[in-house]
């Protein structure tokens, strides 16, 4: 639904946050690289690959390598 326009930005990156805490999803990495900063803009790109994924164009570990960089640059932060 994100990556056709359905949800905000904030959903989706909430919906993703939860799913790492409650570890439906497995991620390699939940730190950031950035330590106190970070990147505040959403890659355009990050969107693509969650639609291709959707469609099955995409593979799970592209996928997942696409949220690690998120969270390796501070838009979703894990606790």
């Amino acid at each position: 639904w994100w990556a056709e326009g359905a949800l905000d930005d904030e959903t989706f990156l909430s919906g993703i946050e939860f799913l790492i805490q409650d570890e439906i999803l497995q991620v390699k990495s939940t730190e950031s690289i950035w330590g106190d900063e970070y990147i505040n803009e959403l890659p355009s790109w990050i969107k693509t690959n969650a639609g291709w994924w959707a469609e099955g164009a995409l593979d799970d570990e592209t996928f997942l390598s696409g949220i690690e960089f998120l969270i390796q640059s501070g838009i979703i932060r894990v606790d």
